[in-house]
C-alpha cells in the first residue's frame, strides 16, 4: 500500500494475479487427463471436453471474485470466512432448491429460470458445461426453453459476475481504512 498504486488497482491486482493463478491450475489439472484422453480416444470429443475446461475456468475466475469480494468487505479474515462459507452454502444448496420449489409450483416459469440461473454463478456453469452434451437438453436445461438464455448469455452471466464482484472489491478496498 505504500506504492503509488490506487486502491483499486491494487484489488484488480490482486484479482488478475489470483485470477491467472487458478486459471492455471484448472487447465493443468483437467488439461493433463484431457491429453491423456486425446491420445487414448482420439478427437472425437475434445470439442466437448475443450469446451468444459472453458466453462469450468469461468466458473471457477467468477467464484473467486466473489471471494475477493468478500475479502475486502469484511472487516476480520474470520469474518470473510464465515461469508465465504455462507455464500457458498447459498449458491451450493439453498438457492437451487428454492428455484426448483418455485419452478415446481409455476407452470411455464422461463422467466423465473432465466433470472434463477443468471442469480447462481454456479446454476450457469452446470448448463455451460452440458452446453454440447446430449445432456444439455434434459433436466434444468430443458426448462430453459422459452427464457431467452443462450450460451453466450451464460457466458456474459458468468463474465458480469466477475465484474460485479471485482467492482465491489474495488470499492470496498478504496474506502477500507488500512
Amino acid at each position: 500500500m505504500t506504492l503509488p498504486v490506487s486502491r483499486v488497482e491494487t484489488a484488480i491486482g490482486v484479482y488478475a494475479g489470483r485470477a491467472a493463478v487458478l486459471s492455471a491450475s484448472v487447465v493443468v489439472v483437467f488439461g493433463v487427463p484431457g491429453l491423456l484422453l486425446l491420445r487414448e480416444f482420439g478427437l472425437a470429443g475434445w470439442p466437448t471436453f475443450a469446451w468444459f475446461l472453458f466453462a469450468t475456468v469461468a466458473v471457477a475466475v467468477a467464484l473467486l471474485g466473489l471471494g475477493v469480494a468478500i475479502s475486502a468487505v469484511a472487516p476480520t479474515s474470520t469474518v470473510a470466512l464465515a461469508g465465504a462459507l455462507l455464500v457458498w452454502a447459498w449458491f451450493a444448496l439453498v438457492h437451487d432448491l428454492l428455484a426448483l420449489g418455485v419452478l415446481a409450483a409455476l407452470d411455464g416459469a422461463g422467466r423465473f429460470v432465466a433470472v434463477a440461473v443468471a442469480a447462481n454463478p454456479v446454476s450457469t456453469y452446470r448448463l455451460l458445461a452440458l452446453a454440447p452434451t446430449d445432456a444439455g437438453g434434459a433436466g434444468l436445461a430443458a426448462a430453459l426453453d422459452g427464457s431467452g438464455l443462450s450460451v453466450g448469455v451464460l457466458v456474459a452471466v458468468l463474465l458480469g459476475w466477475v465484474a460485479v464482484a471485482t467492482g465491489v472489491a474495488a470499492v470496498a478496498l478504496r474506502s477500507k481504512r488500512i
